[in-house]
């Protein structure tokens, strides 16, 4: 096909068919995924080189020209079957130059956000810190975290919504990555608040039992949303004075749980976004959007992991202090 389109817009090497390609999401809505015969059209993807007698605008025009009217050209003699008349060969867009003002705002906006957060828990280290001023920190990158969380599932619909229909296999893998660690973070944080309401700490009931009987209806919202973040049972325990609501256990639940959803949701879908980034056909805004957030994600819980680990060794051994 590439030689008979290089043929009817006469130039040799102007152009490259890659190896590449994906599905009209306009028409892929109606095919049926377990169905051999898979009906959506087929985009390809056409590198144009410009000439010495023709530019690349112009070899475009022939190019859409030739396939749209290839029932009365030399197309009509040869294997041209999916190439589509109606649609033709269009310029893909130049995202930078239509997104530029949405990105750099984006960008500034969250540099702002971070240096915020940095700033604050930089005059909060500098302060005595206790264990009610270290759960204030971790509450306070909590809430970030969560915020963060909040905007990429927003991505991740917009993505499933715009593209799930790109490829066959983009669809149930997304959808599978986006309601597992839903079902994932709920079943920790049961697991947590029902071991944690368990533990009788000599001969009286736990801290977190108090508080749990104390404040019902925050626990059961917390645990609603710790679908999202297995950290908002943490914000739980922001007004207690000690800090401590949960045990070191139920502290090493939540370092477990985090390192499980990391592995088992950010990482898979950072794989299923980086490959349709590098095999997709079309540019579009919102894959980029959606691959960057997860990396933010994915570097924020990181560090979010590395500074709860550290705490909880601190707090091991304030523990073990206080028991001497």
């Amino acid at each position: 096909m590439e030689s008979q389109l290089r043929k009817a817009i006469s130039c040799t090497g102007c152009l490259n068919i890659t190896k590449y390609f994906q599905y009209d999401a306009h028409t892929s809505y109606n095919a049926k995924f377990n169905s051999t015969a898979y009906n959506a059209q087929i985009l390809m993807r056409v590198d144009i080189n410009a000439t010495d007698e023709r530019s690349s605008n112009q070899l475009l025009k022939d190019l859409n020209d030739t396939i749209v009217y290839k029932e009365i050209n030399s197309l009509v003699f040869g294997n041209t079957t999916y190439l589509d008349a109606s649609y033709g060969a269009h310029r893909t867009k130049n995202l930078w130059k239509e997104y530029w003002g949405f990105l750099l705002a984006a960008c500034i906006l969250f540099a702002i956000l971070t240096l915020l957060v940095i700033i604050k828990l930089i005059r909060m280290t500098r302060d005595k810190r206790d264990p009610h001023q270290i759960q204030e920190e971790r509450n306070l990158l909590s809430i970030f975290l969560f915020v963060l969380i909040l905007i990429d599932l927003a991505l991740d619909i917009t993505f499933i919504s715009n593209h799930g229909r790109d490829y066959i296999w983009i669809f149930p893998a997304t959808i599978f990555f986006l309601i597992f660690p839903l079902f994932l973070n709920f079943i920790f944080a049961c697991i947590i608040i029902v071991k944690e309401r368990e533990i009788i700490q000599g001969k009286k009931l736990g801290v977190f039992y108090k508080w749990w009987k104390s404040h019902r209806i925050i626990v059961n919202t917390a645990l609603l949303l710790s679908c999202l973040d297995i950290d908002a049972l943490r914000i739980i325990s922001s007004r207690d004075k000690s800090g401590r609501v949960f045990t070191d256990e139920g502290e090493k639940s939540f370092l477990i749980s985090t390192v499980a959803v990391i592995l088992f949701e950010e990482i898979p879908q950072l794989f299923i976004y980086v490959t349709y980034y590098k095999f997709h056909i079309k540019p579009a805004i919102v894959p980029i959007l959606v691959l960057s957030s997860c990396v933010i994600i994915i570097v924020f819980k990181i560090i979010f992991l590395i500074y709860s680990i550290i705490h909880y060794q601190e707090r091991k051994r304030t523990n073990k202090i206080q028991q001497k």
